[in-house]
């Protein structure tokens, strides 16, 4: 008989782990706006994370202004770059779901890609990327950008609870 109670089974090995570590909350990492070097400093968190041995995977939840690559898909940059310094592989949809070509504010570009978001989708998005590990959440635009109706950036840092990094490109912040 198993004598492993309270510990869950690895789907993958079938081994029971002796300890089971909680998962770290998401990482926010809001800025004052556009190019102020969010992508960058939530690169260096994931690889802090990562140095740490435990799973980390970058996130950029809505990216606008993608690329199509030469199999017609478009492609993230910032998803790229997260992905990379990641030390897990999440999935393309699941570190960049709302990948949109018109280079416009995240309300703009949904509307001009025809697609209608809400809050809560942006909430699950961050927590499919959970399942991987910890998610480190580079969010688009400034802190007041609106991404979804009624959501700006940094209402959705903190809804999701976990620490907020603000990042500024100027010294009075």
């Amino acid at each position: 008989p198993n004598q492993s109670w309270g510990k869950r089974q690895d789907a993958l090995t079938g081994a029971y782990p002796a300890v089971i570590m909680p998962r770290m909350q998401a990482i926010a990492v809001v800025g004052r706006g556009p190019g102020c070097g969010k992508t960058l400093v939530a690169m260096t968190r994931l690889r802090l994370v990562g140095a740490r041995k435990l799973p980390a995977g970058g996130l950029k939840i809505i990216d606008c202004g993608c690329g199509y690559t030469e199999k017609h898909d478009l492609q993230s940059e910032d998803g790229t770059a997260l992905r990379a310094a990641s030390s897990v592989e999440l999935p393309p949809l699941v570190d960049a779901p709302y990948r949109l070509a018109p280079d416009l504010p995240p309300v703009e570009a949904l509307a001009a890609s025809g697609l209608e978001l809400r809050h809560e989708a942006l909430v699950s998005a961050v927590q499919e990327a959970a399942r991987f590990g910890t998610p480190v959440i580079d969010l688009t635009g400034g802190r007041d950008t609106e991404l979804v109706p009624g959501t700006t950036t940094l209402a959705l840092a903190e809804a999701l609870g976990g620490p907020i990094v603000y990042v500024s490109d100027r010294p009075d912040g």
